[in-house]
């Protein structure tokens, strides 16, 4: 979006006027997987409400009480009836954005968070071209091939 010329608004450039939940990003890629892979692998997003958080939670970080939605992404291939967890995310039940991601990956465990869909399709572009989550990919596609066309002993 380019700038405006009114020399009185005060808002970003980056606010667009129909943004993407990270729900629906996460889907987008799902879509995506099962399309590059032939259906070979496909994501899941498995989606859950959690209430009130602890006392203890809550003292930790502020927000006491709010409830939250917790989206997880998962690579599934049903061949081998495997599932693998790439990263979670989680948002406040009625603001999607911020959006706090977690993951793991070489480095051990990641945090960050995105005030946006630019900034966390950015996040979520990073775990999925982890070399982690890469790894993955190639294992579970190569185990694939070899259960359709099995090596003779």
């Amino acid at each position: 979006m380019s700038p405006n010329p009114d020399p009185h608004d005060l808002w970003p450039p980056e606010i667009v006027v129909e943004p993407l939940t990270p729900l629906e990003i996460l889907r987008r890629q799902a879509e995506i997987l099962d399309q590059r892979t032939g259906g070979r692998l496909r994501a899941d997003v498995v989606t859950t409400d959690s209430g009130p958080r602890s006392p203890l939670l809550a003292a930790l970080q502020p927000g006491e009480g709010r409830e939250y939605r917790v989206h997880r992404f998962e690579i599934v291939a049903e061949a081998l009836r495997y599932r693998h967890q790439v990263f979670t995310c989680q948002h406040d039940l009625t603001l999607v954005y911020p959006v706090r991601v977690m993951w793991t990956d070489e480095s051990g465990d990641n945090e960050r968070s995105a005030k946006g869909p630019a900034e966390f399709e950015q996040i979520v572009r990073a775990c999925l071209a982890s070399q982690q989550t890469v790894s993955v990919l190639y294992s579970l596609l190569a185990r694939i091939r070899e259960s359709r066309n099995p090596v003779p002993a």
